[in-house]
Formats: C-alpha cells, structure tokens, sequence
C-alpha cells in the first residue's frame, strides 16, 4: 500500500530506549511495507554529538536486532538507513531549536513531532517550536506518561493547547488503563450488570496473558535518582505511580 501523502518525522529522543526497541522498528516496518512516502524523512533528535554516519550506526547496531524477529529485508534495510538525518541539540535550550528549523528547511511536506521524551519536556519542546515557528502544519504526538499527577497532566495538556490546536495534538498514554485494572473488585461489585454477571457460575475461564518479554532493566537503577527530571529515563523507579 502507498500513501498518498508526504511527512517529516521528527522523533525526539532518537536515542531513547523507546525509539530503539518500538518506533524505529515500527517506522522500518511502514517503509518495507511501502507505506511511507518516497520523499518521506525521518529525522532523529537527541542531545548525543553524532554525524549522520555515526547515528546510522547506533541504529544498525541497536535497532536492526529488533526488527531481525520478522526477519531483515536488508535492500529495504538500506533504504531505509537513507531515509534517517540526525539533529544534535540539547532539548532544554530553546536557542538550539534553530538549528533542527534549518535542517527541516529543504523538505516539503507536513511535520510529525514525535516526543518521546520525559513529561518535564513536553511543554519546553513545544514552545521552542514554536518560537522557530514550527508549530505551523505541523502534528505533535506526546508519548507517554502525561505528567506525574492530574494537576500536572492538566498543566501539559493547557500549555501544549496554547501553542497547538486540538487537531494537531495526538496523546499516547500507556498507563491509562492501570488504574481500572487495580479496581476490578470495586467495579464488579459497584455495578449492577456486572454483578450478577462476573460470578463462578456464569464464567467458564479467565486468560491472563503478558506479553512483555522485557523488563525495568537499567531503566530503573539507582542512578535515575541522581539525574534531573530533563535527562531522566522517565521510568517506575524515579516516578512511581
């Protein structure tokens, strides 16, 4: 299938643990598959000083492995190495944002921001977006988790609604559905379908099933502890639910 419309992808957090095991994946997946555009670039931002040989050699190196399970096409593995530009710049300085403007500068086509980055970055990033004005015909996708609490997820939903219109924002949140699985019992026991319903005698078996073959790991060592909330990997040990 071939898409009739051309983007940039714009992936913050090129190097993240996210990016390596999920989005590049999933975005080779799409080129194979002949759902991106030809003219299609997706262009990877993290604060790491690598050329663009260097970057394409992090992703050969970290994020072919999980594409190999469905098997490597290596012609569409090439052409899609050539499809990735890299842009070093430190996310918490809004004057480097410059330098992604220019680069973004010789492509056409509507921007897709992908921010998958800690919550702390999702406002600062939007903004130095929009001071290089690149929040115009441009997407924002924001990547888990949207905030720590619900008077920070409302704070990032209100800045980010400044600077983008509704249409343009798409939010990710893996974590929504954590809290109605904890409170199974009270749900059951609250409702009166559910009641009568949720009983031995009415359910014949109950599959559990995860899928996660991978764990915290280093994610949640002690050192997330020491670093800021710009650099830290946003996960379980440093924010805990």
């Amino acid at each position: 299938m071939q898409s009739d419309s051309n983007f940039i992808f714009v992936l913050f957090g090129g190097t993240g643990d996210l990016s390596m095991r999920k989005i590049l994946p999933a975005l080779f997946e799409a080129h194979r598959a002949g759902m991106i555009d030809p003219a299609g670039r997706i262009v990877c931002v993290a604060r790491e000083a690598l050329d663009q040989n260097a970057y394409r050699a992090w992703v050969e190196e970290h994020v072919k492995p999980h594409v190999s399970k469905n098997g490597v096409d290596e012609p569409a593995w090439r052409s899609f190495l050539e499809r990735i530009q890299y842009v070093g710049l430190d996310l918490g300085h809004a004057e480097d944002f410059v330098v992604l403007r220019d680069a973004l500068a010789p492509y056409g086509g509507t921007r897709v921001f992908y921010v998958a980055t800690g919550p702390s970055l999702f406002v600062p990033i939007c903004r130095a977006l929009s001071d290089v004005g690149l929040n115009q015909h441009a997407r924002i996708v924001l990547e888990k988790l949207l905030g720590y609490d619900f008077e920070s997820s409302n704070a990032i939903n209100d800045a980010v609604g400044e600077i983008f219109q509704e249409d343009q924002i798409y939010r990710i949140d893996h974590y929504l559905g954590k809290e109605p699985v904890q409170n199974l019992l009270a749900l059951r026991f609250s409702n009166v379908l559910f009641e009568p319903l949720w009983r031995r005698e009415w359910v014949e078996s109950i599959q559990i099933t995860i899928a996660e073959e991978l764990g915290v790991e280093a994610r949640g060592d002690a050192r997330c502890a020491t670093w800021s909330r710009t650099t830290c990997c946003n996960c379980f040990h440093c924010f805990p639910s």
